[in-house]
Formats: structure tokens, C-alpha cells, sequence
């Protein structure tokens, strides 16, 4: 993989295997180049790029909104006590966050329609022209968890619309042209694929401009941790306990044993596998395709990982609505691979819910 980066350093293209029979072109620009710049020489259509623009404003505001989010009193709840349309508490940050997003990607004239986790339906323009761009978001990913500090994302996919109805929001997860999240920690890191590769930038706050810090990131083959709320263990299938407690115990196929890994903000449990391998998981029908599962099973897809449903692809799951909800494992592709294999044992996925909140 390391001659493969120096090739497309020197203006040629690499080749980038990304899994299940699958490979991917990849074309480097150097580190230090900005997001604007980066779409330029990756040869993006003008109106991806000024979408990508439009995510891009949205994200450098969110930024700043949660940095300040104790200074301005939005650590908490709404006045209402309100719920979104997936049945999960709203907090007054996610209202700011979704406000942002959908003025900045109202703003621009390529995006015909959005679709936000915390709106009930698909918003289509009025004057949604049949080609353009559709946007769909989770505008504050891990917002329960601003008032410890914890790290909290943004993640969002963008498809090319055939069409002014909503149903070209809910299109296969494959069919993405751009997809990424947006990490808000120690530094604000935005990572992002265009089908060919998966890449990292940095905001530099200074110029207000994301900074490619990360070219080419390759998910290791496997690891050596699990992300997943241990706690709820008892709750699991047969399988999915039998595969833990034998990664754990060092049983697997590594032969090593596996640590835990949770931050419970899935940004933060992705970031965390795209850069040292392992699984990160949560078993339940919780998550949601559209605005999660698509676009971050495109991010490690791309970048040389897997991303399933405990049985297939996520990227192959066709949405039925635009909160479909399924459980997701994403990470390194052995650990997948092997994942995958205990669901003849007893099952890997919970298919109910004993009463959890979240």
C-alpha cells in the first residue's frame, strides 16, 4: 500500500483493493491541500464541489457551535422536551446543528433535496431541478454526550439525483458519490470518500479551512479491539456473546485477545477502528441507514474495510423509509469476515429491544 501512495504522489494512479471482490482507483493530491482544491484535482463536477462547499460551511459552524456549546447554554435539552422523528431525545444542540445544515445546504443552488435525521421526511425544494444533488444528515451524531465532553461528529452522504422525489434521497448505499463524517474532539477532523480511496482534513481554525492531513487511509486488515456497550451483553443472541467472549479470551482467529474499545458516539468508535483496525458495533436495529450506516459503511468500504449488517452489506440494504433502522458492525475486514460466521451459532443480531432508551 506504501508504493501505492508514492505512484499516485508521482501524478499515477494506484490500485486500492477494498474488499469482497472489489477494487478502487485511487488518485493522491499532496497533504496540505484544502478541501476546495482537493475536489478540483480529484476532478469533481462543479456542482459536487460547491455541495461539498455547502457540507463544508455547515461543518466549520457546527464546529464552533459545540466548542461553545457551555458558554451558550446548550448543553442540555430542548424547552419542549422534544423527540425527533426516530423516537430519540432532542437535544438544544441538535436543533442548532440541524438549522445550520439546513440553511447552508438550502443556500446552494446544486442540492435539490435533503434528508435529516431530525426531520420527520424528505425536504424537497420547490424548485428541485431532476438533476442535481441529494443531502442526507446526521447533524450532531453523539449529542448526549456534549455535556461530559465526549466527542461528538457529524455525518452526512450525498447522491445524484434522476429525479425531483424523495425517493432519490433513499437511494442504495452504493450509489453515493460523496460521504463522510466530521469528528469534534481535540481537533475537528472531517473524513470523506469519493469511491476512489478515503481521506482525512484538518480544520485549521485559523483560515477556517479543512487541510488534508491523511491521505489514503488503509483500515488494518484486523485488530485488536470491539466497540460495543458491554453492559447489554445478556441481551445479545447466542452468537454474538459466543464471538465476544472468544476474541476476548484471545480464541479468534488473530489468536489475540481483544480489549474494549467504547466511547458510545459512533463517529468516535469509527475514527477510532479506520485508523487502528478492529469492530465497532451496535448489534440492535437502532441506527439509522440513511444517515448513518450508508455513509460511514462507504467511508470504510473505500477505505479497505467492511461494513455489515451481521449478514450482508450495508451498502446493498435498500432504504423502506427514511428512518429504516438495522444493526451495524463495521472495521477490519477479517474481523467482519469472521463476525459474520457466528451467525450460524446463535445469531449476531438483536433483532428487539428489552427496553433500552438509546
Amino acid at each position: 500500500f506504501e508504493g501505492e501512495i508514492m505512484a499516485a504522489f508521482a501524478g499515477q494512479p494506484g490500485w486500492l483493493d477494498i474488499g469482497r471482490g472489489r477494487r478502487s482507483v485511487v488518485v493522491c493530491v499532496k497533504i496540505g491541500t484544502s478541501l476546495r482544491s482537493f475536489g478540483a484535482e480529484r476532478g469533481w463536477s462543479i456542482g459536487l464541489r460547491e455541495v461539498c462547499g455547502a457540507v463544508k460551511e455547515g461543518l466549520y459552524q457546527t464546529s464552533n457551535k459545540v466548542r461553545r456549546a457551555g458558554l451558550d447554554a446548550l448543553l442540555g435539552g430542548t424547552t419542549e422536551d422534544k423527540t425527533n422523528a426516530s423516537g430519540d431525545s432532542v437535544k438544544a444542540l441538535d436543533v442548532v446543528a440541524n438549522d445550520v445544515f439546513v440553511d447552508a445546504l438550502g443556500r446552494c443552488e446544486f442540492v435539490n433535496m435533503i434528508a435529516s435525521e431530525e426531520e420527520d421526511n424528505v425536504v424537497v425544494k420547490e424548485d428541485a431541478a431532476e438533476e442535481g444533488y441529494a443531502v442526507v444528515f446526521d447533524p450532531l451524531d453523539g449529542s448526549s454526550n456534549i455535556a461530559a465532553c465526549i466527542p461528538t461528529g457529524t455525518i452526512f452522504g450525498v447522491y445524484k439525483t434522476a429525479g425531483s422525489g424523495p425517493d432519490q434521497a433513499l437511494q442504495l448505499g452504493s450509489k453515493l458519490v460523496l460521504a463522510g463524517y466530521c469528528l469534534y474532539s481535540a481537533a475537528t477532523v472531517l473524513v470523506l470518500s469519493d469511491g476512489s480511496g478515503t481521506f482525512a482534513f484538518t480544520l485549521d481554525s485559523e483560515t477556517g479551512d479543512f487541510v488534508l492531513t491523511h491521505p489514503n487511509i488503509k483500515v488494518p486488515q484486523s485488530g485488536s479491539s470491539y466497540s460495543v456497550n458491554d453492559g447489554r451483553f445478556h441481551d445479545w443472541p447466542k452468537g454474538l456473546q459466543r464471538y465476544i467472549t472468544d476474541i476476548k479470551n484471545g480464541r479468534g482467529r488473530t489468536g489475540r485477545k481483544y480489549d474494549t474499545k467504547y466511547i458510545c458516539s459512533l463517529v468516535a468508535d469509527v475514527h477510532y477502528v479506520l485508523f487502528r483496525g478492529g469492530i465497532a458495533m451496535n448489534p440492535r436495529a437502532h441506527l439509522r441507514l440513511v444517515y448513518e450506516g450508508n455513509p460511514i459503511a462507504f467511508i470504510v468500504e473505500n477505505a479497505g474495510g467492511a461494513a455489515s449488517t451481521g449478514v450482508g452489506r450495508i451498502l446493498e440494504v435498500v432504504p423502506t423509509k427514511p428512518h429504516h433502522r438495522l444493526p451495524i458492525f463495521v472495521g477490519s475486514r477479517l474481523d467482519i469476515e469472521e463476525l459474520e460466521s457466528y451467525d450460524g451459532k446463535g445469531g449476531v443480531r438483536q433483532m428487539y429491544n428489552p427496553g433500552y432508551k438509546y
